[in-house]
């Protein structure tokens, strides 16, 4: 029986992208704020400003309505699914570098307590505004 090669390389892609999520969490630490099923984790950038946090998410393509975010335990969790649009759906993928699927990233907080105030989508990008709470 002959292995199909396109499989073959989609399944040693899949096994290199693996090992790069390994090194990466055992080199920046993530152990402890990985999703519990298999997603992808978009990129995330953190800034402070005098009375909280933004947070932006880089979600290119993503349906707003399929993005949930919430504040639990000192961290922001960002949870989700980007589709691929109908008419990509059974395309022949000569390159695939933007993830689809569902996708969940986990991003702690400085000290303190934060509230979310009105996401939005900007320019591809989730943007969340962290109020800190009262006392802070």
């Amino acid at each position: 029986m002959a292995i199909d090669p396109e499989l073959w390389m989609w399944e040693r892609a899949r096994r290199l992208l693996d090992e790069v999520d390994r090194l990466q969490d055992r080199l920046l630490d993530r152990g402890s704020g990985r999703p519990s099923r298999r997603c992808w984790r978009p990129a995330v950038d953190v800034f402070e400003v005098p009375d909280g946090l933004i947070v932006l998410a880089a979600l290119p393509g993503v349906d707003p309505k399929q993005v949930h975010v919430g504040v639990q335990a000192g961290r922001v969790v960002i949870r989700g699914t980007r589709r691929l649009p109908m008419g990509l759906r059974g395309a022949h993928v000569h390159r695939l570098e933007i993830p689809h699927g569902e996708f969940e990233r986990i991003v702690p907080l400085p000290s303190g307590s934060f509230e979310i105030q009105a996401p939005r989508f900007c320019d591809g990008c989730l943007m969340l505004v962290l109020k800190r709470g009262g006392g802070q």
